[in-house]
């Protein structure tokens, strides 16, 4: 024990940090979605799910801010993002948080 580093144990012991050992770790903890296959290519036709898909970004977003980028309603936009996700190409991450696959 080096007691240079009390101050990064009691982080570790008290669940204010957390040992990770790889990058992916760092990105889930954030809440970063991190798709291992490539983005699928799916064409929209409607122009309400085409504006969802365009607000969307890997990092989440909360649903106001999504329905504030999008120009829409916020009952249409939980509806397009529920559309998206089936289609694979969003992540309800939780919390109200979504994200582009």
């Amino acid at each position: 024990f080096d007691p240079g580093y009390v101050g990064s144990h009691l982080s570790i012991s008290n669940g204010t940090a957390k040992l990770v050992t790889d990058p992916d770790q760092v990105l889930a903890e954030i809440g970063v979605v991190a798709s291992e296959t490539p983005s699928k290519n799916i064409t929209l036709e409607d122009p309400e799910e085409q504006s969802s898909s365009d607000a969307l970004t890997s990092m989440p977003q909360s649903t106001s801010d999504l329905v504030e980028k999008a120009e829409l309603d916020a009952a249409v936009i939980n509806a397009k993002l529920t559309m998206l996700e089936l289609a694979g190409a969003a992540k309800n991450v939780g919390n109200g948080m979504w994200g582009k696959m």
